[in-house]
């Protein structure tokens, strides 16, 4: 329970810039990369999007056996959880 802090990000400019077009509704995002990952090489050296794909399954299979059967916990008092092995986000 620590008191979350705001943050700024700079305001893009051009229409191709990154954070210029708004994100998928949840939770459709989850599981389609962003339209700025198109046109770079993943983590992984694949295409993005297809290292983003593959990533979004390894921590779906994660997070369902592990974290939310596997430790006994009521998510119901949790607030905000991150893995920060996750490489497109946690």
């Amino acid at each position: 329970y620590v008191p979350l802090q705001a943050c700024m990000h700079k305001v893009p400019v051009a229409s191709t810039e990154r954070g210029s077009k708004w994100p998928e509704e949840w939770p459709l995002r989850l599981e389609n990369p962003p339209y700025w990952l198109s046109t770079q090489t993943g983590v992984y050296g694949k295409a993005a999007p297809e290292d983003f794909t593959s990533d979004y399954e390894h921590w779906k299979r994660v997070v369902s056996k592990s974290y939310l059967k596997g430790l006994g916990i009521n998510w119901s008092r949790i607030r905000n959880v991150m893995d920060m092995r996750a490489v497109y986000g946690g």
